[in-house]
């Protein structure tokens, strides 16, 4: 449990260096998922204030969300870290995207030429971002219409200069855990290291945001270092005792000299195995990384091979090009979405046209090329040859990987032989070692073996002190940086505290607050301790209605109290940090986990949030009965619950309506819209033109 120290500061206002991103456009082109009104694509502003993105399940709401935060994050991923997890109490640092294909998956032609560009304001700058949603490359980057070089390296670096951030992985802290409230959302409440990293990046000085980071992870790869070196020491030293534990001076029986001759060969064959299993541990390893390589071409391979086909595949769909009609059908049915005349969603209208295209047959009618001279179908034989060229690639690259992963199955059969004979050899050993026991006797120490050990073990002392010390210092320098940068946090924590309170009695009737504490917390998996600070909530229930309960872990709170405290602890965290900037946040709302009353109440607090200064709020909503996109506009009214004035968030029927990305008018329609499109636009018209009474 780590040592707390309560605090309570006078409340001083936030000098924080920090200015967030702020969407107030999105373009989305070629794009199957979203062909537009036309085939346009989707376009849209938002504005000031609330803009809600509606739509029935599965027509795209969260990729589209997904498409906004990959726009701003680019094809990055924390680093020994599984999607959903907290920041952990290792190092804090980036690597590749662990789903690449994600945006390619889901449309059939691998989303080859499709592009996502957003506009997006940082303080009083605007940066423009266009992106291939294949693989997340840059096309283009402005500031302030000042083309920059279209990388990843500028990119991150400018973004990270525009924010006040001191590297570009506490700019994905502030998405991941301060900007987009997304389904794979990782509760920040709960978790007391990515509390820790995101105080940093947002309240310490910015040199010293910077420098703070930069030793943690010199001290969780100090520490890695240092018990590893630890737990080889230990073991040869055990080792060695083991071994200086036969007793000298007594003449030994003919039974104890056959038991020790027996022993010593039996030593010579543990011996032989080791070495056995550390030249079989050495080729596994040199196997598997070869495998992996290979793997990596291979995925390479087939990346290159998808790309070909689809745009083999885009030629073709182009096999009408003076009339729309037929190449929108193609292009629909291609795209998944199924007939348009009669609606099937049967596997096998896809694959029919698809299988159509790929032999160069009339989508239509099947008939052969030969029977359609002067068609685009002829107009494709380079994509043709392309596509035969990374087939050939792509066949390669596979017989590589097979044959690697054949050299890995033959070192693990070598290990495994090997760890077989060392195990049958100490078994046999142990059991010699138990007679000659019982005899009063033990087996010779190996005078050859002996040394080893000894030089092993003084070789070794020297390292393990050396870490000690460098340990020992980056950890005095961490917590010396540490406690002058957590005035900086008490002197906002009150706030934070209050505004919690505030917000989170609109999502839950029971009575909530949030203590503060700094805490000596372990530094990782090591052994030191340095001051933290915490946030933590405390809750009624509804059997302890007048004592708020701490609620140290996230199983202590269900689901959505889980989904709605730690919203409100984020909303504190924003309005604190910035209170005189614009601000955004971009949300599914839980609206399934919310009762009319609290509906209402949820909905009149985000709007609210948006409504202030420059803030903008996005927000998904499903089209039902309920009344969250009323009450994100102020014009929900239940009598004893909301006002009988207009809120400051009140928005016009026109406002409204500029307000709606509509994805019944631009996305794909899957069979829902098809079958119940006009109950789901009626609804949303009802949802428009309601007015508090």
């Amino acid at each position: 449990m780590p040592n707390r120290r309560r605090t309570s500061h006078s409340q001083a206002g936030s000098d924080t260096h920090v200015r967030f991103p702020v969407i107030t456009a999105v373009t989305v082109e070629d794009y199957a998922l979203f062909p537009g009104v036309d085939g346009r694509g989707l376009s849209f502003t938002f504005q000031r204030g609330v803009s809600v993105i509606v739509g029935v399940n599965g027509i795209g709401k969260t990729t589209l969300l997904m498409m906004c935060y990959r726009a701003l994050l680019g094809p990055r991923d924390w680093k020994k870290r599984d999607p959903g997890q907290g920041a952990g109490g290792g190092q804090v640092s980036l690597g590749q995207w662990r789903a690449p294909t994600f945006f390619r998956d889901r449309v059939p032609d691998a989303a080859v030429r499709a592009t996502i560009t957003m506009d997006v304001s940082i303080g009083g700058h605007t940066i423009t971002i266009e992106r291939a949603l294949r693989d997340l490359s840059i096309r283009y980057f402005a500031v302030d219409d000042d083309v920059l070089d279209n990388d990843q390296a500028t990119y991150e670096s400018k973004v990270t200069e525009l924010c006040g951030l001191g590297h570009f992985t506490d700019f994905a802290l502030v998405l991941h855990y301060l900007l987009f409230f997304l389904e794979d959302r990782t509760p920040l409440l709960w978790d007391a290291d990515a509390q820790r990293e995101l105080l940093r990046a947002l309240l310490f000085r910015p040199d010293d945001a910077s420098r703070t980071r930069a030793l943690f992870n010199t001290i969780s790869a100090l520490d890695s270092r240092h018990r590893n070196r630890r737990a080889h020491l230990a073991a040869l030293q055990a080792d060695l005792m083991r071994l200086m534990g036969t007793p000298g001076g007594v003449q030994p029986s003919e039974e104890v000299r056959n038991l020790q001759t027996q022993g010593s060969g039996v030593r010579k064959r543990l011996q032989r195995a080791n070495r056995d299993i550390e030249a079989a541990i050495d080729q596994l390893e040199r196997s598997r990384l070869a495998l992996e390589r290979a793997r990596i071409e291979l995925t390479e391979r087939q990346e290159e091979f998808a790309l070909a086909e689809a745009e083999r595949l885009h030629g073709l769909v182009g096999i009408a090009p003076t009339n729309e009609g037929p190449a929108a059908f193609i292009g629909q049915a291609a795209a998944g979405a199924g007939c348009l005349v009669c609606g099937s969603q049967a596997a096998a209208v896809r694959e029919r046209l698809l299988e159509r295209l790929r032999a160069q047959a009339c989508p239509f009618c099947a008939a052969p090329a030969s029977e359609h001279e002067g068609s685009t179908l002829h107009r494709n034989s380079g994509h043709e040859r392309s596509r035969k060229g990374h087939q050939a690639r792509l066949d390669e690259a596979l017989r590589r990987v097979e044959g690697q992963a054949q050299e890995v199955d033959e070192a693990q059969r070598r290990y495994a032989a090997a760890v077989h004979a060392a195990t049958v050899a100490r078994d046999e050993l142990q059991s010699l070692e138990a007679h000659l026991e019982s005899l009063g006797a033990k087996l010779p120490a190996d005078s050859k073996e002996v040394e080893q050990l000894q030089r092993g073990i003084e070789a070794t002392k020297p390292i393990v002190a050396t870490l000690a010390g460098e340990l020992g210092e980056a950890v005095g320098r961490y917590v010396k940086m540490q406690r002058a940068n957590l005035e900086r946090v008490s002197a906002v924590s009150n706030a934070i505290v209050e505004r919690f309170h505030e917000y989170a009695e609109h999502f839950l009737a029971e009575d909530t607050a949030l203590t503060y504490a700094i805490e000596d917390r372990r530094l990782g998996q090591s052994e030191h301790l340095a001051p933290t600070a915490r946030f933590q909530p405390q809750m009624t229930t509804a059997s302890q209605p007048r004592q708020r309960v701490a609620r140290e872990s996230r199983q202590a709170v269900s689901e959505s109290q889980r989904e709605f405290l730690d919203l409100a602890f984020r909303m504190a965290l924003l309005r604190t940090v910035t209170p005189d900037s614009g601000v955004m946040l971009v949300l599914e709302t839980p609206e399934a986990s919310l009762d009319i009353v609290f509906t209402v109440r949820a909905g009149e607090l985000l709007g609210q949030f948006a409504n202030a200064g420059n803030n903008r709020v996005i927000a998904t909503s499903n089209l039902t009965n309920g009344l969250m996109v009323p009450s994100l506009f102020g014009t929900a009214r239940i009598p004893g619950v909301t006002s009988a004035k207009r809120p400051p968030h009140y928005r016009a029927r026109l406002q409204r309506e500029q307000r709606i990305l509509d994805l019944l008018a631009v996305a794909a329609p899957n069979a829902a819209v098809r079958k119940y499109g006009t109950a789901y636009r009626r609804a949303l018209t009802m949802a428009l033109k309601r007015e508090p009474k």
